[in-house]
């Protein structure tokens, strides 16, 4: 009997363990072991406005006996209708709930669903979208959301304006700022012949669906300035290198700029040898950095000549002239030490020295007469400033073909007198015109007459030269000279452009004084917009200041006062020489005769200093300013050159010349020369004639008729000779008219009527009074030069001088009398510029109105008077011309009767009150303290000149806002992320909770705000909330409008879960999956938290696990295969889900070959059938 059971038992579990084993272990797995794993996925993607969301439920069938599905839209898109029909015969019906969601009842929740739900964009693309799905399956629950952003291309241009043809620009970094959440998102490195750039695919709005606001900003290019935004242009900056040349050597030569920071040569110039100056233009202002550049100019060195560079202003010498002089000088001073003091007497006594006569021998030419050259002795030095070295005689000039041979017996001596003069002098002060320049003009003339014998002169340079001896040496030396005829313009403004070079703004600048003004654009408020801002916590002003306008220098600017909210504002204006509307043509007709050449004790020639005043006036008159031109008529018996109009002050400068070229005083061929040239000039151009002459005239033209009998002052009609050509009158050497047998000619009107013409003075003036009677609009000025001199020997009296320059004006008060040109010249020139010139600033205007949300401060009586204002000016008369009235209705202050020249300032000083008060008034925004602020420089000016806006703000009160951040527990938190964002979205503060749990923002204004967590401490989810919070201006808060203090106030975060998914598979493949693993998940003191089995994939997913540190034990391995018992241990760091691979070897058999299980099958057959024959045999029995 105990044997058949036994038997049975093992057929048993023999069958079972051959063909039932597997099935049985399957079909012991329950779906509850999952934990609730693949509750719900959602994904959803755009194509022509309709979202497709594809959304799977219960992916491992588990079998749950309820299930309902809760779906929220967000974003402009909507449920399609057509799709509603579709779930309801696939999925379940949906419905629609009062808040706007849905939900749908699971027809079979135990089965896996994978379905599409279809929503159509509605609001052309102006937001996100997003579909939240919350499943509930019998006790689990999950949510699953996704998010389409959507997006934009942000586009722009760059454009590279003024380049020069041989620079290449760098590339531009282009970068996209997210100006709310303060970051960078995106960089382009645009090359420089790129002319655009494009940033793709780029979030349009943020997750709060408010559209993000982007700025362009690129790197700054050192050489250029850069405006724009997404129409980006940088503007390259050009500096200029120029200077004056004076070239004695008359040899051409090179220079080389440099920039000063680098030593690199950035360029070679080729200067010619008659060059007078030099311009080298599109330098680069800034380097790669930004920082301001310096140039040097150095000479290349070359043969023979000696270059020397001071202040850009270049001087090129003779070599070997330098080393006589030095010899000469060395000589000199062996003979008679300079500075010896056997050189000054004792006891208060002066020293008298005569020099030896100069013998002169003449070869006559033409009609001069023979005069010999006396001799002269030097005059004795005052005894207050010691003795002085003598003034040198000019003892050779070379004119005009004439020679004269000169024993100079104490010509090295004079030399030394006339080095040490000019030396003395020249350590005085510098002067506008270059000394140097001038120095080389007479050191060169000094030279060249003490190394010849022989030298060139006519009759009336002997009789100047002999009168030019008696002069006194107490005269001023040549380096005061040439300070004391520096020309400088008064506070005028020419009728052209007038730029002064130098000229700066008197009054300090408010902001950034160390750069240069800003250019200003006339009848262009929007200019203004270009400058930046100077800001202070409270106001701002704009810099750089002043703003530089033809007319002058504006600026305007706030500084607070004592009292809250009030500002100081100054409103200050300056003249200046420059620019006006109507431009201007001047014709200098230059006398270039023979008696120019006279010098005076210095050694100096009338001519020179003639020429050094000429030379400054021309620059005063047309450097910088292009509305200037001036022309030059040279002349003496002819018309020795004229220049044609320009504003190019090296070109007019080039056509004086260097040495006098001598000759007769035809001073009506003048004329008529300036009168050509300037009637080519515009109607619309104002029209001038400057003549400057140191004598009477000695040719004129011959009369034909007068428009006045017996006036010969009214010559209306001039003789021709029978080819065609006037007939010329004169010898060149006298004023009155000589012949044979009478004095003068006679222009016959009848048999007894006649005109008696006796000097040249006559047909000049009636040269003149025809120029100006065809020409009424013209100014003519007349310039008389040194006619008191004695050595003036072409026997006009002063007076006849003086009326002749009077009567060849245009009017009596234009004309001058000079007794010396060092002295008289530049004053002539400036009350002329006066004349012809009319302040930048005539019975102008300012209007200055008072922001809006601004009171103009009146005092205690409210009443618009003296004191409610300050009003300076840089004279009494401009001050007293000005007047200031208040429009109350319009509130706006006006200033008229503004009268400005160069250097002439007004200032306007009050105060404003920024109004906080007001209804409309914002905290933290900036108001401009006044409206479009306006000079008109004259009653009939078309320019309105801006002034920059200063502007102010009010900050409300901060307080500190702070709450508590806990756990699931209530436990102190720390390391979440907080922000809040203020009402227009913009992000106001950041802050991360403390180990005590509190977070803290300190000093946040009164206002409402946003709070959102952004970022939860590892292993816990985001609150996820958006909190309204309110600060309120006692300091008090309020969440979502229920007043909370920091004590009242948390948020919680609940643990982030997490997924552990095993897969296990075999080592040789990881397709060939083990199911009916056995694992458990325990923690790490190895209590057992979870217990799963692989399924048919062979995988095991143990969900809803927080973050930690876990073992994960094998308990039972698939069949076959062999166990791996030892616990792993697995880390969670708040991850979705964690993947872990496991390999189980096949099982391994003692040896390989053996018999199997067939063996055990025929013995367990055999004992069955024994125990069945003894059975039989027992009852057989």
């Amino acid at each position: 009997m105990k044997i058949r059971k036994i038997s049975f038992i093992l057929l048993a579990v023999l069958l079972l363990h051959s063909t039932f084993l597997d099935t049985l272990v399957f079909a012991n797995q329950s779906p509850e072991n999952t934990g609730g794993t693949g509750l719900v996925e959602v994904e959803g993607h755009e194509e022509n406005d309709i979202m497709t969301w594809r959304i799977k439920v219960n992916d491992r069938a588990a079998a749950y006996t309820e299930g309902t599905l809760n779906f929220q839209l967000y974003g402009g898109h909507e449920l399609d209708a057509e799709n509603i029909n579709i779930l309801k015969e696939t999925v379940g019906t949906l419905e629609e709930r009062s808040d706007g969601t849905y939900t749908i009842q699971l027809d079979d929740p135990s089965k896996a669903s994978n379905f599409v739900l279809t929503t159509k964009i509605t609001d052309q693309h102006t937001s996100n979208y997003t579909l939240s799905v919350e499943a509930s399956l019998d006790q689990h629950t999950a949510k699953a959301a996704d998010i389409h952003h959507t997006m934009q291309n942000i586009e722009g241009t760059i454009t590279f304006k003024n380049l020069p043809e041989d620079e290449k620009p760098p590339a531009t970094l282009v970068h996209l700022f997210d100006t709310a959440a303060s970051e960078t998102v995106g960089t382009l490195e645009v090359p420089p012949d790129e002319p655009s750039f494009i940033f793709k695919d780029i979030r349009k709005y943020d997750d709060d669906n408010s559209e993000i606001i982007y700025e362009i900003k690129t790197e700054p290019l050192g050489n250029y300035t850069t405006v724009g935004e997404t129409e980006i242009v940088h503007e390259y900056l050009e500096a200029e290198v120029e200077g004056m040349i004076s070239n004695t050597s008359r040899t051409a030569f090179s220079i080389e700029v440099a920039n000063d920071q680098t030593g690199t040569v950035i360029r070679t110039i080729d200067i010619e040898p008659d060059a007078h100056s030099y311009k080298i233009e599109e330098l680069p202002l800034n380097d790669a950095e930004g920082n301001a550049i310096t140039y040097s100019i150095y000479p290349i060195a070359q043969e023979a000549i000696e270059i020397t560079v001071k202040d850009n202003n270049i001087e090129v010498n003779d070599i070997k002239a330098e080393e006589n002089a030095e010899k000469q000088s060395e000589e000199t001073s062996a003979e008679q030490p300079e500075n010896s003091s056997e050189a000054v007497q004792k006891d208060d006594e002066t020293e008298t020295s005569v020099d030896e006569p100069v013998k002169l021998e003449e070869e006559t030419v033409g009609p001069s007469e023979e005069n010999e050259a006396p001799t002269e002795e030097a005059a004795e030095t005052s005894e207050e400033t010691q003795e002085k070295p003598e003034s040198p005689e000019v003892d050779t000039t070379e004119i005009n073909g004439s020679e004269i041979e000169a024993a100079l017996s104490d010509n090295e001596k004079d030399k030394e007198a006339l080095e040490e003069s000019t030396e003395e002098s020249n350590l005085t002060e510098e002067s506008e015109l270059s000394e140097s320049e001038a120095m080389d003009e007479i050191e060169t003339e000094v030279f060249e007459e003490t190394s010849e014998k022989k030298v060139e002169i006519s009759k009336t340079q002997k009789l100047a030269l002999e009168e030019t001896k008696s002069v006194s040496t107490e005269a001023t030396t040549f380096g005061n000279l040439t300070q004391e005829y520096s020309f400088m313009p008064r506070m005028a403004t020419a009728l052209g452009a007038m730029s002064i070079s130098g000229e700066q703004p008197l009054f300090p600048g408010c902001e950034n004084t160390m750069a240069s003004p800003f250019p200003g654009i006339a009848s262009n408020q929007s200019n203004i917009d270009r400058m930046g801002w100077q800001e202070y916590d409270l106001y701002r002003n704009r810099t750089p200041q002043p703003i530089k306008y033809d007319e002058g220098y504006l600026q305007k600017c706030a500084t607070p006062n004592d009292a809250e909210h009030s500002y100081s504002i100054n409103v200050s204006t300056q003249g200046s020489a420059t620019t006006t509307a109507q431009p201007l043509d001047i014709v200098l007709v230059l006398d270039n005769s023979s008696s120019m050449d006279d010098r005076y004790a210095d050694g100096t020639t009338r001519w020179q200093r003639t020429r050094a005043g000429v030379v400054d006036f021309v620059k005063t008159m047309t450097e910088d300013n292009n509305n200037v031109r001036i022309s030059i008529v040279n002349y003496s018996t002819e018309i020795v050159s004229s220049s044609s109009l320009t504003n190019d002050t090296a070109r007019i400068l080039s056509s004086l010349p260097q040495k006098n070229p001598g000759g007769g005083t035809f001073t009506q061929r003048g004329l008529i020369k300036g009168e050509e040239i300037l009637s080519y000039s515009p109607d619309d151009v104002k029209k001038v004639m400057v003549l400057l002459t140191d004598g009477a005239p000695t040719y004129s033209y011959k009369g034909e008729s007068v428009s006045e009998r017996g006036n010969p002052e009214t010559i209306n009609k001039f003789e021709s000779t029978y080819y065609g050509k006037l007939n010329m009158m004169g010898d060149g050497t006298s004023y009155h008219m000589r012949s044979f047998l009478r004095h003068g000619y006679y222009i016959s009107h009848s048999l007894f009527s006649y005109t008696h013409i006796v000097n040249h003075g006559q047909p000049t003036i009636s040269q003149a009074k025809l120029i100006k009677d065809n020409n009424p609009d013209w100014d003519i000025f007349t310039v008389g030069i040194d006619l008191e001199n004695k050595s003036r020997n072409d026997g006009a009296s002063l007076k006849e001088m003086n009326e002749l320059l009077g009567r060849i004006a245009s009017d009596p008060t234009y004309a001058y009398n000079l007794p010396d040109p060092a002295n008289g010249l530049p004053g002539a020139l400036h009350d002329i510029q006066d004349k012809i010139s009319v302040n930048s600033f005539s019975d102008g205007k300012i209007t200055d109105p008072i922001g809006e949300m601004y009171d103009l401060d009146l005092g205690p009586d409210k009443v618009f008077d003296a004191s409610d204002y300050t009003l300076t000016a840089s004279s009494a008369e401009i001050k007293n011309t000005a007047k200031i009235s208040y429009n109350t209705a319009m509130r706006t202050l006006s200033v008229t009767g503004v009268n400005l020249g160069k250097n002439d300032w007004l200032n306007l000083n009050y105060n404003v009150i920024l109004r906080t008060g007001d209804p409309n008034f914002q905290m933290n925004t900036w108001y401009a303290m006044n409206g479009r602020t306006t000079a008109v420089p004259t009653k009939t000016s078309n320019r309105v000149l801006d002034y920059p806006i200063p502007e102010a703000r009010a900050l409300p009160k901060k307080y500190d806002f702070i709450f508590t951040k806990t756990d699931e527990n209530d436990k102190p938190l720390a390391g979440a992320k907080f922000q809040l964002k203020n009402s227009e979205g913009s992000i106001t503060a950041t802050s991360t909770s403390r180990n005590d749990g509190k977070v803290i923002f300190p000093q946040i204004s009164v206002g409402d705000y946003v709070l959102m967590e952004t970022s939860a401490p590892n292993g816990y989810q985001p609150d996820g909330i958006k909190y309204k919070v309110t600060i309120g201006k006692d300091g008090t808060y309020a969440i979502n409008g229920k007043l909370h203090d920091t004590k009242s106030f948390s948020i919680k975060n609940m643990p982030k879960l997490s997924k552990l998914k095993i897969i296990n598979h075999t080592p040789s493949s990881e397709s060939e999956v083990l199911p009916g693993s056995t694992f458990e998940l325990r923690d790490l003191n190895g209590k057992v938290i979870s217990t799963g089995i692989t399924d048919k994939n062979g995988e095991l997913i143990f969900s809803e696990l927080r973050s930690g540190d876990y073992l994960l034990v094998m308990t039972k391995a698939p069949a076959g295969h062999s166990l791996n018992s030892e616990p792993m241990r697995i880390a969670l760091n708040g991850q979705d889900i964690e993947t872990i691979e496991i390999e189980n070897a096949p099982q391994m058999l003692p040896e390989t070959g053996g018999m199997g299980t067939i063996p055990f099958f025929a013995i367990g057959l055999f004992i069955v059938f024994m125990s069945l024959f003894s059975k039989n045999r027992l009852k057989i029995k």
